[in-house]
């Protein structure tokens, strides 16, 4: 009962603060603003903006560190993409103790705001300025690099010289905030082209920059241009197998870079800007910001990373006039998050300190942004993958790229919000005393509330729950009090408030930085949708889970297949899509195992698109070549939102068809009408699969597809002689061999008329010379002599090396005791149609030496005496390779041997 009574009161004092809190500060709440609209290249006060597209998401980012907003006044994370949006706007903000000489005990606290909170949230307040610091302590200087032409926001992709034109077509019409992937003119589309050529070229690495030093002379050593010889390739395979140094990201693994990476460089050392944000004075960090992604369509599409280097230059007035650096001590970051899902005034959110993390879900069972694209609501959260790193002995961290040991990361340290509508809105701009105090609060777990002087106070909890600084810790799936302290957001209480626009702070510290010290935090953005709100939720944390494993494996990401180069051939009512030619892209794509998880390479799958901007999701899948191996489908953990949870489910469709790397394709799938009308419009792409060899991976990695538009014609002053599937006249000029030679029309276009030989090495292998031209059309390079669709198209024709087949050609008796028998008698047991073979094809040829008492066979089955059970006995399925092409004899000398005397009885052997 003295419990229970308790419990009441504190629930009662709770309640009547928040109404306290509601009617001081809920006028604080200031309107988001847009600021404006602006270009990617130049917008606010010569700033620019630049915007990830990698994979199912974007993301916009400006040069002085503002994210998740558009020079167009939009919200700025787009998911999926060219549909709703999932953040309005994100920064960093952050805060500590400024020390003048020392750390606590050997220093002195400022005298002059000694607590302060610089960074940035809306971008229409913003106490950040883009650029870098010159120099360190009283002679850091910012001034020089505002407005020189270097200090923008930059963004490369290292296969911009090889970007299929629906991608380029994609990205131009994301950076220029088109309404669809189609949009873009090809003006836009030549303005991305030559902005990736110009960023990769200028990389900014003298100003911190991060790179690939492959190399590994501790410098950037800029790699050769891009050319029909020096490809994206290259990069990794060239300079003798050392691979050339290039921009971007890559950690314990070189040969595994990111795919699309943005950087700038910007600090709080203008004194107007940081007083202008939140009262205080400047602490006198840079911050270099790297954002980057993969080129991925599982978990790691839907996930983009972020690393802040904070460096404490100073360069400030530490007191007296006297310039200086600070000694940074009680030190917090956090990541702040205006995180609207769709439509703003319906979001709930929720912290998981297991994961190290803060979300949004929606409070309702549809939101309208969502809606209009028949899409429930999805989930989005930030992932403090790895925080400052403070001293640990015996433990590790992941400190620029690599993993230190004798240190550990800080993870999430806390969590804070504050809400349109409710007690807890935005602290104040410009006001030292509730603005930073407020921030400085949050930063630390509390409410925003009371100012600089005031203790912290807590944020409200359930009746009888212990306060943590995890508000809303709870699982939102489950009903309130399930657990009994299931502390969820969205109940309409004092503690738990109606949905509505929610902000967030996903927190960690302390740590202290000394002058010129430097701090890396990595930041995981991770986005998913399931089939309804909640279960949106479980589908986000899942992807985090590999998001999370990315960064423990220090970057080292597994690359899907390159994508095959395709070359079509339009004909009547026919498409041929050919992708045998490239001989460098098939062997990386089919021979090389990718780590982590032995990814070795499976098959192709051929799709056909509704549209040139339409995700796989929507494609029709024609057919699959897959290996034969006897792995067929491939399962892998797939959320089911029928059953609202993760199932066993296929991801790849093999039935061990063999590979096959040409096809003619004269259906319309998508429409399934059995013809292609001249003249119109089909999209095509070609995929490769791998799939994991190791368990604990995704079971299965696919390359994007690269769209391809075509149009069904009569070749215009061609008159066709041939038609794909034709056969070729072959002649054997030389040579004796059982195997055979088989020539096939694929391509009618491409066919020469010249005369071409089929040349063999004594190694097995083989190529195909042009006799009319006088030079190779291949070189003796092939190997397959399968007979199966494995082969390249040569000059428009599939030509066909086929080895000896799997059997054994003869039995012969060679020699018996008196010498050499010629000719040869037969040697095995040929009769009652055993099917063995025979020198005439007759059953029970003329009897062997002795009389015919001896033959050779494998111990028999009374029951089957065929060559089939000789055979399965003999090579036992896998051993022909061993046998063909070859001639083995059996020798016996003198005794005493033993053989078999007769098929059976008892006495057998002699």
């Amino acid at each position: 009962m003295r419990n229970r009574t308790m419990r009441q009161s504190l629930g009662v004092l709770a309640m009547l603060l928040v109404l306290v809190w509601a009617a001081s500060f809920a006028a604080e709440h200031p309107d988001k603003s847009k600021g404006g609209n602006n270009t990617a290249a130049k917008g606010t006060a010569g700033l620019s903006w630049s915007v990830l597209t990698i994979n199912n998401l974007w993301t916009w980012h400006r040069s002085d560190g503002d994210g998740n907003h558009s020079p167009g006044g939009e919200d700025g994370m787009g998911y999926p993409a060219f549909t709703a949006r999932a953040v309005y706007e994100d920064n960093m903000v952050f805060g500590g103790r400024m020390y003048v000489g020392g750390f606590p005990g050997t220093g002195t606290l400022a005298a002059l705001q000694p607590t302060r909170i610089n960074g940035g949230t809306y971008l229409s307040n913003h106490g950040m300025v883009q650029g870098w610091v010159e120099g360190t302590g009283a002679t850091a200087n910012y001034t020089n690099s505002t407005n020189d032409p270097k200090a923008r926001i930059y963004r490369i992709r290292r296969d911009y010289t090889e970007m299929s034109a629906s991608e380029l077509l994609r990205d131009a019409s994301i950076i220029n905030e088109q309404l669809s992937a189609v949009s873009a003119t090809q003006a836009m589309v030549d303005a991305v082209k030559a902005a990736y050529a110009a960023d990769w070229a200028e990389w900014p690495t003298q100003y911190g920059a991060p790179y690939i030093d492959r190399n590994g002379n501790g410098v950037y050593d800029l790699p050769p241009v891009f050319s029909e010889t020096f490809t994206v390739d290259s990069l990794i395979a060239g300079n003798g197998g050392i691979g050339y140094d290039e921009p971007g990201v890559a950690g314990a693994d070189q040969t595994t870079p990111a795919d699309q990476v943005l950087y700038t460089v910007y600090h709080g050392l203008d004194r107007t800007k940081t007083l202008g944000f939140e009262g205080s004075e400047p602490i006198g960090v840079e911050v270099q910001k790297t954002v980057w992604g993969y080129k991925r369509t599982d978990a790691l599409g839907n996930v983009y990373f972020t690393r802040y280097r904070l460096i404490n230059k100073g360069g400030i007035d530490i007191g007296g006039g006297t310039k200086g650096t600070f000694y940074l001590d009680s030190m917090f970051l956090c990541e702040w998050s205006d995180i609207d899902l769709g439509n703003a005034g319906d979001d709930l959110v929720g912290s998981d300190s297991v994961l190290s993390m803060g979300y949004v879900f929606n409070g309702n069972a549809t939101d309208l942004s969502y809606q209009r694209f028949n899409l429930p609501p999805p989930s989005s959260g930030y992932d403090f993958l790895g925080g400052p790193t403070v001293s640990a002995p015996g433990d590790s961290a992941i400190f620029n790229f690599k993993r230190v040991y004798g240190k550990k990361n800080q993870a999430m340290s806390s969590f804070a919000f504050f809400s349109a509508g409710s007690p807890f809105s935005d602290p104040p701009f410009g006001d030292y005393d509730r603005g930073s105090g407020r921030w400085w609060a949050m930063l630390r777990g509390f409410a925003p509330v009371g100012t600089m002087q005031d203790a912290p106070t807590p944020y409200p909890h359930p009746p009888g729950m212990a306060i943590s600084r995890f508000p809303y810790s709870g699982n939102p799936s489950l009903p309130e009090g399930t657990p009994p302290d299931n502390f969820i957001d969205g109940l309409g209480t004092t503690y738990s408030f109606s949905p509505g626009d929610r902000r967030i702070l996903v927190n960690t510290g302390p740590f202290q930085m000394a002058p010129n010290d430097t701090q890396d935090i990595y930041m995981g953005f991770v986005v998913g949708i399931g089939g309804d709100r909640l279960s949106s939720v479980a589908v986000m944390k899942a992807y985090d889970l590999a998001c999370q494993e990315t960064f423990n494996l220090v970057f080292k990401v597994a690359k899907p297949p390159k994508n095959p180069t395709v070359k079509v051939t339009e004909l009547d009512g026919e498409i041929l899509l050919d992708w045998s030619y490239d001989q460098a892209t098939i062997k990386d794509t089919e021979v090389r195992v990718v780590q982590p998880g032995a990814y070795t390479f499976e098959g192709y799958n051929l799709y056909q698109f509704p549209s040139v901007g339409a995700d796989v999701s929507a494609a029709v899948r024609i057919a699959t070549y897959d290996v034969v191996n006897n792995v067929k489908t491939v399962s892998d953990l797939v959320f089911d939102p029928l059953v609202g949870q993760f199932v066993l489910k296929p991801v790849q469709f093999g039935n061990d068809n063999g590979v096959s790397r040409f096809v003619s394709i004269k259906n319309d799938f998508v429409r399934d009408i059995p013809k292609m009308y001249n003249g119109q419009e089909y999209y095509f792409a070609v995929t490769a699969y791998s799939r994991a060899t190791l368990t604990g991976y995704t079971a299965a990695l696919e390359s994007a597809p690269n769209i391809i538009t075509v149009r069904p014609k009569v070749p215009f002053g061609k008159e066709l002689v041939s038609a794909t599937g034709d056969t070729v006249t072959v002649a054997r000029t030389g040579g004796a061999s059982d195997g055979s030679v088989q020539a096939f029309i694929a391509d009618p276009l491409a066919i020469t008329g010249d005369t071409y030989e089929v040349r063999f090495t004594a190694s097995q292998k083989w190529g195909v010379f042009n006799v009319t031209k006088n030079t190779w059309a291949v070189d003796t390079s092939l190997t397959n002599q399968s007979g199966d669709a494995n082969y390249p198209v040569i000059d428009g024709m599939t030509i066909k090396a086929v080895g000896p087949p799997n059997d054994v050609k003869d039995f012969q008796h060679t020699a018996g005791p008196s010498g050499a028998i010629s000719p040869a008698t037969y040697a095995a047991y040929a009769f009652n149609s055993s099917g063995f073979p025979t020198p005439t094809g007759a059953d029970r040829p003329a009897a062997d030496w002795g009389g015919g008492q001896w033959g050779v066979h494998t111990n028999p089955d009374p029951a089957d005496i065929s060559f089939t059970r000789f055979k399965s006995r003999v090579f036992r399925g896998t051993n022909f390779s061993r046998f063909v092409p070859y001639d083995f004899e059996m020798r016996f000398t003198a005794g005493p041997n033993r053989g078999i005397l007769k098929s059976y009885g008892t006495n057998r052997l002699k």
